[in-house]
């Protein structure tokens, strides 16, 4: 599950009530997803970020991974509107199951963005 926990300066929430989506003029919005408990002991292999738009924005908007290691966000390079993979991805996963995620908008890049998380790994033997 997934929730918008920080709007943009310039933007608001946007899309079907519930949806991990905003609106993005200028600024930044974070998002926070939870792991669910049973998969907390996951060797996680890489994350598949999704990152729509309404059909509003023909680029993407600047997107972070905090990294719990580091203390620090990470840009993801090369981010397109559809899926994207993001391989090394276990220091972005807290030990309680959090994941945050950032966009920016940029001069190219505002509209309405959907956002969409899943992931890959192996069960750890318990």
């Amino acid at each position: 599950p997934g929730a918008l926990v920080l709007t943009p300066m310039e933007g608001g929430t946007c899309g079907d009530a519930g949806a991990t989506a905003v609106y993005i003029y200028r600024g930044e919005a974070e998002f926070e997803f939870y792991l669910p408990a049973e998969l907390l002991s996951l060797n996680l292999n890489y994350l598949n970020l999704g990152v729509w738009s309404d059909g509003g924005a023909m680029n993407p908007p600047v997107a972070a991974f905090y990294d719990f290691q580091r203390q620090d966000w990470v840009n993801l390079d090369n981010l397109v509107l559809g899926e994207n993979l993001v391989p090394d991805a276990s220091s972005f996963l807290a030990e309680d199951g959090l994941l945050r995620l950032r966009l920016s908008a940029t001069q190219t890049s505002q509209g309405c963005f959907y956002v969409g998380l899943g992931l890959d790994g192996q069960a750890t033997e318990q």
